[in-house]
């Protein structure tokens, strides 16, 4: 449960490009609700990439130039 809180902001972020990106799918898929599950099976797999290799590192990043000093990471 606190990995999906972690990654749900990547969600909320990239729930719009994505869909805009799959929108060729129409042909391929023609019920939107097909489109809807296959965005949903997409996007929680890319947010966590997004998170773990991205997110989490430039928050570390941060914290360290922001506060000069080591910041102790947690595994995911």
């Amino acid at each position: 449960m606190q990995l999906a809180g972690e990654i749900s902001y990547g969600i909320y972020i990239l729930q719009l490009p994505l869909q805009r990106y799959t929108y060729f799918l129409r042909e391929v898929l023609p019920s939107p609700t097909q489109r809807d599950v296959l965005l949903a099976v997409v996007i929680i797999p890319v947010c966590y990439v997004v998170f773990r290799w991205f997110e989490m590192p430039a928050r570390l990043y941060l914290r360290r130039l922001l506060t000069g000093r080591p910041v102790a990471t947690r595994p995911i």
